[in-house]
């Protein structure tokens, strides 16, 4: 017996299995069986109004702007080295002996420093 076979000999199972037990229900499941299923079909009959199809295609429409925006320009957090040397540089500002004043005039003695060397 092929695996097609066997399949086909399982759903017809399946089936047979199914249709005795439905036979089985009594008659208040039965009717609230197709009560619900009469609801059921009257909610599916419903068309979409013109204003969800719209509103449907606008939120796709930004879904797809945003993952293309995120794929195409991810965020530059720089590389870990980086961060580093500015943690680094921040723990020597605060630890060291002079006073914030230096650092405020950090600039100045910077161009002065280039310009004594010409």
């Amino acid at each position: 017996m092929t695996s097609n076979e066997s399949d086909q000999k399982l759903l017809r199972d399946i089936n047979h299995e199914l249709d005795r037990s439905c036979d089985r229900l009594d008659a208040a499941t039965l009717s609230q069986l197709n009560r619900i299923r009469h609801e059921a079909m009257a909610v599916s009959g419903q068309t979409f109004t013109p204003w969800r199809v719209f509103a449907a295609s606008t939120l796709t429409a930004c879904a797809l702007v945003l993952a293309v925006n995120f794929y195409l320009n991810p965020a530059d957090t720089g590389s870990t080295e980086e961060l580093a040397l500015s943690e680094l540089e921040a723990m020597e500002v605060l630890s060291a002996d002079e006073s914030l004043e230096f650092y405020e005039d950090i600039d100045f003695y910077q161009w002065l420093s280039m310009n004594n060397e010409l």
